[in-house]
């Protein structure tokens, strides 16, 4: 119990997202939406979708520390 309290409360210094969010959506989903400003980006199987986005992510992330 603990250690899943400790799990899910995790949160990567270099990202302000809580690590349980995206685990929360693979958990409970089987498809999913990924949305920005109102545009779909993907839509689909859980796992791809948001494999697409940890992508994105990590590419926006290290685009940052390049600026």
């Amino acid at each position: 119990e603990q250690a899943e309290r400790e799990f899910l409360a995790y949160m990567p210094n270099d990202d302000p997202r809580s690590f349980s969010q995206i685990y929360g959506v693979r958990r409970l989903c089987n498809k999913v939406l990924w949305l920005d400003k109102g545009k779909q980006i993907a839509y689909g199987d859980v796992n791809t979708v948001c494999d697409k986005y940890e992508r994105y992510i990590q590419t926006v992330t290290n685009m940052q520390k390049i600026d």
